[in-house]
C-alpha cells in the first residue's frame, strides 16, 4: 500500500510538471511568435523606405493603399502599404508622392499572430547631399587666387573627374565620392570614397513635374511668375523713403516699384520690354550700401557688390519660366528673397528650351535680400552650358539633369564666383578662384525640394488590435 500511494503520489507531480512544462513550451512559442511578428512589421517599413527610394521618378511600384505588398519569409509575413503622412498619419489623399512626408503602414504575421505598426519616413532633398554633384563629367582648372579652387562639402559623381591644379582633391573640403563603374578621378587623394552604385538624380522635366502635376514644364509655360518682375520707378531712382532691406515689404513691391514690361510669355530674361531705370541710391553701394547690397565673404575671397549705378530687375518669390537667361551688359538682379513665405517658399527660375546656345550671366550682380541658400533655386533645362564667371555670393542652388544631351546642361564657374549652395548638373567646371560652399546643418533644404530618397524620421508605434490606443502595459503605443 505505502508503494502503491508513493507511486500515485509521484506520477500526479510528474504529471503537474509535464503539464506546466508543456503550458510553458505553448507560452514561450506564443510570446516569441509575438516579438517575430513586430520585428517582421519593422522589416516591412524598411523594406518600404527602401522601395520608395528606389522608385522616386515614378513611384509605380510603390506599394499604396489600393495596392498593398506582401512579402513572405521563413518566419512569417509582412503586409505594407503608404498614405499621406498629414499631421498624425492621418493623411486624407489614399495615394501618397513625394515631397511629403509618407507614413508608412506595415503588419507582421507569424504562426496567426499578427502586429502592425506604423512609422513617418522624410525625403531627403536632392540638394541636402552634396555641394557638387556631376552626372556625367567634373573639371577643376588652376588653382585660383587663394591657392586653390574649391568645394568646402562632398562632392559626388557618376563620371569622371579631372584635376589640373596642383591641387587635386585637397581642393575638396569633404568627400569625393566616385559612384558607379563610370566614375573615376586622375587623383586618388586620401578624401576618394569609390562605391559600387552610380546615385541617380530626377530630371529637371520629372522634378517639374512632381511640383505641377498640372503639366509640369508646359503647364509653367502660362502659369509663371514673369509679369511680376518689377523695376525701380523713373521719378524715383534712388527709392529714398525704404533706407534698409527690414522696411520693404510686399506692398512695397506693388507701390513703390514699376513693371519692367515682362509677361507671362516672355522668354528672354536677358532684355527687358522696357528700358530698364538705373539705380543712383548710395544706400546700394557696394562695401557701404545699407540696402541692396552682397556682403563680401572674406573666407573664400568673394567681393561685395551693389545695384548702385546698374539697371535693376526686382524679382519676387514665385516661379519663373524662360528660355535663355543671357545678360551681356553690366545690371543688377535682386532676389527678394527675405519676402518668401509659406505661400511662395523660393524664387525659382526654369530654363527651358531645346536650344542648344550657352546662356552668359558673367556681367552681372545678382543679390539676394536673405542670406539663406534654401530660398532660390534655378532649374537648367537645356543642352548647353550656364556661364557664371564674377558675380560675388550666389545665395542658392542650381540643378541641371536632362537625358540626351550630348553637352550639359552644365554649370562653368569662375572669376572668383562663390555659390553657397549646391550645384548638381550633367557637367561641371570651375576655376578661377572660385567656391561652391555647402550649408552645415540641412541649411539648404527647402520644404519642397524633390527628394534624392526616403527614410525614417519618427513617430513610431504599434496600432492596438481593437482601436483602443493602448499597447503597453503603461497605457501607451508608442
Amino acid at each position: 500500500m505505502t508503494a502503491l500511494a508513493f507511486s500515485l503520489i509521484v506520477g500526479t507531480v510528474l504529471a503537474g510538471v509535464g503539464t506546466l512544462a508543456s503550458s510553458h513550451y505553448s507560452r514561450s512559442n506564443k510570446d516569441g511568435s509575438y516579438a517575430d511578428a513586430v520585428a517582421l512589421a519593422d522589416a516591412g517599413v524598411n523594406s518600404e523606405l527602401v522601395n520608395i527610394s528606389k522608385n522616386l521618378l515614378s513611384l509605380g511600384n510603390v506599394h499604396q493603399l489600393a495596392n498593398k505588398g506582401t512579402v513572405n519569409t521563413s518566419t512569417g509575413s509582412f503586409t505594407v502599404f503608404v498614405r499621406p503622412y498629414g499631421t498624425a498619419c492621418n493623411g486624407t489623399d489614399n495615394t501618397w508622392a513625394p515631397p511629403q512626408d509618407v507614413c508608412i503602414i506595415s503588419t507582421g504575421t507569424v504562426n496567426g499572430i499578427s502586429r502592425t505598426v506604423e512609422a513617418r519616413g522624410t525625403r531627403k532633398s536632392v540638394f541636402d547631399e552634396y555641394a557638387i554633384y556631376s552626372y556625367k563629367i567634373a573639371v577643376f582648372n588652376g588653382t585660383g587666387a587663394s591657392g586653390k579652387d574649391g568645394v568646402e562639402g562632398n562632392m559626388g559623381t557618376n563620371g569622371p573627374v579631372t584635376f589640373h591644379g596642383s591641387e587635386g582633391t585637397d581642393a575638396i573640403n569633404g568627400t569625393l565620392s566616385l559612384n558607379g563603374s563610370g566614375a573615376s578621378s586622375n587623383d586618388t587623394g586620401a578624401n576618394v570614397n569609390q562605391n559600387p552604385d552610380a546615385v541617380f538624380f530626377p530630371t529637371v522635366s520629372q522634378v517639374a513635374q512632381t511640383m505641377f502635376p498640372g503639366g509640369g514644364l508646359t503647364w509653367l509655360q502660362t502659369h509663371n511668375a514673369n509679369a511680376s518682375i518689377m523695376m525701380l520707378r523713373s521719378a524715383d531712382p534712388t527709392l529714398a523713403t525704404e533706407p534698409t532691406i527690414a522696411g520693404f515689404t510686399a506692398a512695397d513691391v506693388a507701390t513703390k516699384l514699376t513693371t519692367a514690361g515682362f509677361t507671362s510669355g516672355s522668354r528672354s530674361l536677358g532684355s527687358a520690354p522696357l528700358a530698364v531705370t538705373t539705380d543712383t541710391s548710395t544706400l546700394d553701394a557696394a562695401n557701404t550700401g545699407t540696402r541692396f547690397m552682397m556682403p563680401a565673404d572674406p573666407t573664400f575671397l568673394a567681393t561685395s557688390i551693389g545695384a548702385k549705378g546698374t539697371p535693376v530687375y526686382f524679382l519676387p518669390p514665385g516661379d519663373y519660366y524662360f528660355s535663355d537667361l543671357s545678360f551681356l551688359n553690366k545690371g543688377s538682379w535682386i532676389m527678394l528673397t527675405h519676402l518668401c513665405d509659406a505661400a511662395h517658399p523660393a524664387i525659382r527660375i526654369w530654363v527651358d528650351s531645346n536650344s542648344t546656345s550657352d546662356d552668359n550671366i558673367s556681367k552681372l550682380n545678382v543679390i539676394f535680400t536673405d542670406p539663406s541658400a534654401t530660398k532660390f533655386r534655378l532649374y537648367y533645362n537645356k543642352c548647353a552650358t550656364l556661364t557664371m564667371h564674377g558675380q560675388a555670393v550666389f545665395r542658392g542652388s542650381i540643378y541641371g539633369i536632362k537625358n540626351g544631351c550630348t553637352n550639359g546642361p552644365g554649370v562653368d564657374l569662375a572669376g572668383g564666383n562663390e555659390i553657397y549652395g549646391s550645384v548638381i548638373a550633367n557637367t561641371f567646371t570651375i576655376g578661377g578662384g572660385s567656391y561652391v560652399v555647402f550649408p552645415n546643418n540641412g541649411g539648404n533644404d527647402s520644404t519642397d525640394d524633390s527628394a534624392l530618397w526616403y527614410g525614417f524620421k519618427d513617430k513610431w508605434k504599434e496600432d492596438s488590435w481593437n482601436g483602443s490606443g493602448t499597447v503597453f502595459t503603461d497605457g501607451t503605443q508608442n
